[in-house]
């Protein structure tokens, strides 16, 4: 099985002269830049690990959107983060019984940025600075190893409508239950509309508000981010 891809650390804190450049490569998955757990007295357990399922769910669509590869299962980054449990969870008045598997323990790290994760941002730079060639390149690297599909079936002619659906797909489920990138992804790209709601009453966010006491010091108060948000 090919080895995963994972990331170096970006050391910015070094003189100029001596920082690594942060470009993708392939390396061990412990060499990812990331926020460590422990189990020590004092320390930071990993919150996200709920195996049970106790209070964190996934929701269905993860699974049920993931695409197949060419045996008919689904994509590895959906199989390996979530699976279907014997527990249902009422989730924000959604039910689910997918129980997220994207971390083994309480002590297992919680990346900052991962390789696939460069290597997906240089795919959107290559693509919109006119080397598509590269950027398919990299959409193929990060759906064929780490994902287990076949190659995109996209070419150079593709519009960049086609390229974005392609591109947010793999971030939704390389990065999966690590940062929450999906609605910054969307807010970049103007598809906080798109954003599914599993019921009416669901809201979608398109900017995170300040807290009160931040835009009570302000004056005039910064805005959209210290206005009322209803969401859309």
């Amino acid at each position: 099985m090919t080895a995963p891809l994972a990331a170096r650390p970006c050391r910015r804190a070094l003189p100029r002269h001596r920082r690594p450049r942060c470009t993708p490569h392939a390396r061990p998955r412990g060499s990812a830049a990331r926020r460590q757990p422990s189990r020590s007295p004092g320390d930071a357990t990993n919150p996200l690990y709920d195996p049970t399922p106790t209070a964190l769910a996934a929701p269905p669509s993860f699974l049920s959107e993931a695409r197949l590869r060419a045996n008919g299962a689904p994509d590895l980054r959906a199989s390996t983060k979530a699976a279907v449990g014997t527990r249902t969870l009422s989730v924000q008045g959604v039910l689910s019984n997918v129980r997220i598997t994207r971390y083994a323990s309480n002590a297992d790290p919680v990346p900052i940025i991962k390789n696939e994760e460069l290597i997906l941002l240089r795919a959107e730079a290559r693509w919109f600075g006119g080397n598509k060639a590269g950027a398919l390149a990299d959409i193929n690297t990060v759906r064929t190893v780490s994902g287990g599909l076949a190659p995109t079936t996209l070419t150079a002619a593709s519009s960049d409508a086609e390229f974005v659906d392609e591109l947010l797909y793999n971030r939704r489920y390389s990065l999966f239950f690590e940062y929450g990138h999906r609605w910054v992804d969307a807010r970049r790209y103007g598809r906080l509309a798109l954003l599914p709601k599993a019921l009416s009453t669901h809201r979608v966010w398109r900017w995170v508000p300040w807290p009160i006491d931040e835009c009570n010091q302000r004056d005039p108060a910064p805005q959209p981010a210290c206005s009322t948000e209803n969401g859309i």
